[in-house]
């Protein structure tokens, strides 16, 4: 729904976690076609997502 209401800047990045739902070839070809880079956490690091610590 976001895509579809905000306009996309050419610097936009997905980060997220390498859960299934994230990592697999429909997903990962989707933000390519909308022009969105993909980034995933180390695998097993718990501190990608924790911010400012």
């Amino acid at each position: 729904m976001a895509v579809r209401t905000q306009k996309i800047k050419e610097w936009l990045m997905f980060h997220s976690d390498r859960g299934s739902n994230y990592a697999c070839y429909d997903f990962q070809d989707i933000l390519t076609e909308i022009g969105i880079e993909a980034s995933m956490s180390r695998s097993g690091c718990r501190y990608d997502f924790a911010g400012n610590l």
